[in-house]
């Protein structure tokens, strides 16, 4: 078993500050789950540096090629959202819809119920791209399941207060590694 874990989004210097506070949380979050997937025997799959140097476009693109290249089982992306105008108050792990991906639509429900399971704010679930109404290139460009993981939302003040903690990234991380292992099989 093979998984990508990546954090969205990238460090490249012309990001706004949203995204790179963004980038840097996943980041963290991405390691995190990186080390618990090692720990737990599963071959892991990151972006090397260079790739999280690029710009936003660039840097997708190649974790697109990078996974694709190394036939994970599971491509997952790890975000935080914002909803301009407005406050968004949910989690949600967002795969392509289609029997072809029904297993990213499997991966996308475990995680988004331990999502639900950690933070005191709902989910959404597995939402696919179509309820969505946007087509999400690291879903469509994967030649595997896939999930991009929406953690929460952080223009909404409740969320970001839970954001700027310590905890926050850890808890992130455990969810999404608890989704992952009750994917493949494997109580953690």
């Amino acid at each position: 078993m093979k998984i990508g874990i990546a954090a969205g989004h990238s460090d490249h210097v012309e990001n706004d500050g949203h995204r790179q506070y963004e980038f840097k949380c996943c980041e963290t979050v991405e390691h995190s789950i990186a080390l618990l997937l090692k720990d737990s025997g599963i071959d892991v799959c990151q972006p090397f540096d260079a790739i999280r140097e690029m710009s936003n476009n660039e840097a997708l693109n190649e974790k697109v090629k990078y996974f694709n290249a190394a036939k994970v089982d599971l491509a997952i992306e790890l975000h935080l959202d914002r909803f301009p105008g407005g406050v968004g108050d949910h989690s949600m792990a967002i795969h392509w819809p289609g029997n072809t991906y029904h297993l990213g639509y499997q991966a996308a429900k475990y995680i988004s119920a331990q999502l639900d399971n950690t933070f005191p704010w709902d989910t959404r679930g597995a939402v696919d791209t179509l309820t969505l109404g946007r087509n999400l290139a690291f879903l469509g460009s994967t030649k595997m399941p896939a999930v991009i993981v929406e953690a929460g939302f952080m223009d909404n003040p409740k969320h970001r207060a839970v954001m700027d903690t310590p905890a926050f990234p850890v808890l992130y991380a455990v969810a999404v590694f608890q989704g992952i292992m009750r994917w493949i099989g494997i109580e953690a």
